[in-house]
């Protein structure tokens, strides 16, 4: 299997099992999770799965496409409602549904 890592200077390099030197030069230094954090850093990434950016894109233009069929227009500002109120009270309903999941994935 063949991980990929991202190198300092931004770009992703191929990692074997026998060497993970970065082409670009040396590879960071390996670090502890931050203080506060309740679990380790991320690991390189199999290049066969799916880039979570990519899946966020993805839904933000299926978010768009479905406001076009409900609202005939996309958000656009200045439509007569508050950004701010609306993306607090989104946030609270995150809230909770991060709060559920967690309750449901650690066995509450």
């Amino acid at each position: 299997m063949t991980w990929t890592r991202l190198c300092p200077c931004g770009t992703t390099y191929n990692v074997d099992t026998n060497t993970e030197e970065c082409p670009h030069g040396p590879k960071p230094p390996e670090r502890g999770g931050r203080e506060g954090d309740s679990q380790a850093l991320p690991t390189a990434y199999d290049s066969d799965k799916a880039k979570i950016h990519e899946l966020v894109q993805r839904d933000l233009q299926a978010r768009m496409e479905l406001g076009i069929r409900r609202y005939g227009t996309p958000l656009q500002a200045h439509n007569g409602r508050s950004a701010l109120r609306d993306a607090y009270e989104e946030s609270l309903d995150l809230a909770v549904y991060l709060r559920q999941a967690l309750e449901e994935q650690e066995g509450g």
